[in-house]
C-alpha cells in the first residue's frame, strides 16, 4: 500500500518511483537543538542539512524549506508562536503551531 503511495508521488513529480533497497537506505542522523527565529524578509537559515525561509503567502506565512545538500533527506520541523511584548505572535487572526515530517530527495 505504501508503495502506491511512492509510486503515485514520483509519477506526479515525473520521476521513476524508488526501489524497496532505495527505500530502505538508511538517511544520515542530523540534529540542531539550537531554537532558532525566522522572519519574513530576512536571510534563509541553513541548519543540518535544510534551507529554511519565512515567505508571505497571501494573507499569511510560509516557511520554505529546501534540501541544503546533494543527497536524500527526512526531517521534521517544530515550530512554535513566540512571545512578543503584546502577547502570542499571531497569523491570520490565529496563534498556534505547526509541525510537520517530509522525506525530500535530492
Amino acid at each position: 500500500m505504501y508503495q502506491d503511495f511512492i509510486a503515485h508521488d514520483a509519477a506526479a513529480a515525473g520521476l521513476s518511483a524508488p526501489t524497496i533497497d532505495e527505500l530502505g537506505r538508511k538517511l544520515p542522523y542530523r540534529v540542531d537543538e539550537v531554537r532558532h527565529v525566522i522572519e519574513v524578509g530576512k536571510p534563509a537559515l541553513e541548519l543540518a542539512g535544510v534551507r529554511l525561509r519565512a515567505v508571505r503567502a497571501a494573507e499569511g506565512v510560509a516557511l520554505e524549506i529546501a534540501n541544503a545538500t546533494d543527497a536524500d533527506i527526512a526531517y521534521m520541523i517544530a515550530t512554535a508562536p513566540i512571545q512578543t511584548t503584546s502577547g502570542l505572535s499571531r497569523a491570520n487572526g490565529r496563534s498556534g503551531s505547526i509541525n510537520g515530517w517530509l522525506i525530500s530527495l535530492a
